[in-house]
């Protein structure tokens, strides 16, 4: 059960001050098992302040929380309290291909207006829908988006040298992008068309 966010089954009232909760987390104590220093028999025995490693100010905070929970009579039930990955399945580590697939169902929940949702669910491989998302978004580091940002620099295209480095330009007016489009639509048979924004 994490500090902060799940309460105690027999006392649902009980909650923690917020300024208790933020200094505890800072330190590191994120579970209730951290909170206890041994067991007597099936009753906690629970930390001091010192033990804890809480600011001075916090103490007597920390000491009537420790009295309410000392006279709540929790008893120990089961194993002890260990985080867990809320994407584990069955009992295997977590890898990156879990967190790339959460990430999308999150954001295919609450699709972007700039980036049609049917593109997150395209066949192709996801490092490409990837790099799609920023450009839909004007969010790719053009020398447009970095001078935004403060950035100094020569804010022309890489590749034409002709015009300043923008998302529509680099995609669809450099001389080099009109030629990739133009054979592209060669080879595939579709209109070559002159695209005035992404």
């Amino acid at each position: 059960m994490l500090i902060g966010y799940d309460s105690i089954s027999c006392a649902r009232e009980f909650s923690f001050a917020s300024p208790l909760v933020h200094n505890l987390h800072r330190l590191g104590c994120f579970t209730w098992d951290k909170l206890i220093k041994d067991w007597s028999g099936s009753i906690p025995v629970w930390n001091d302040g010192e033990d804890l490693h809480l600011p001075q100010s916090m103490f007597p905070l920390w000491t009537s929380v420790k009295e309410r929970l000392s006279s709540l009579g929790i008893i120990r039930s089961g194993t002890k309290d260990c985080l867990v990955w809320s994407l584990q399945k069955a009992n295997l580590p977590v890898c990156v291909k879990h967190i790339y697939a959460e990430m999308i169902s999150v954001i295919a929940r609450s699709p972007d207006p700039l980036f049609p949702p049917c593109l997150w669910k395209a066949a192709c491989p996801l490092k490409m829908i990837i790099f799609s998302w920023p450009v839909f978004g004007n969010k790719n580091l053009t020398w447009e988006v970095l001078q935004r940002k403060n950035w100094q620099g020569p804010s022309r295209c890489a590749m034409c040298h002709n015009a300043a480095e923008s998302n529509l330009h680099m995609f669809f007016q450099c001389a080099s992008s009109l030629h990739i489009w133009y054979d592209l639509s060669l080879n595939f048979g579709f209109p070559y068309l002159i695209f005035t924004s992404v």
